[in-house]
């Protein structure tokens, strides 16, 4: 997890001339679901399914394997950051942090499905709702 923390201190160097590749995902047991466009090191798309849209900034990293990073704030007073690993069989881990006034702290994980465009997202809460 430290690595994790420590991930937006190495971007991956994005290849010239790349295609912008878009990723589909959602979140295991949640309602969360997210469009991610992969631009070179660029990371940008929407975080939805729960009944509100996020607009996502973030950064492709490597550590180890690849991961996804995005931010996003709805009020500007915590910032939560999203964390994907690069899939396997169409399916990855994750992780969000959250960082406030009062610091950074893991607020949950667990998997992932790739899914199409338009796909319906899972009942539940948000992954990011406070237990």
């Amino acid at each position: 997890m430290k690595k994790i923390l420590m991930a937006a201190a190495f971007l991956a160097v994005g290849s010239t001339g790349a295609m912008a590749q878009t990723v589909n995902l959602s979140l295991s047991g949640y309602c969360d679901t997210f469009s991610l466009v992969e631009d070179g090191f660029a990371i940008y798309g929407t975080h939805a399914g729960c009944g509100s849209t996020y607009v996502e900034g973030g950064a492709t990293v490597k550590i180890g394997g690849k991961l996804l990073q995005a931010n996003e704030t709805a009020d500007g007073k915590e910032i939560f950051t999203w964390y994907f690993t690069e899939p396997k069989h169409n399916r990855g881990s994750w992780y969000v942090y959250e960082e406030t006034q009062s610091g950074v702290s893991e607020l949950n994980s667990g998997t992932y499905t790739l899914i199409g465009a338009g796909a319906v997202a899972h009942t539940g809460k948000s992954a990011i709702a406070r237990r």
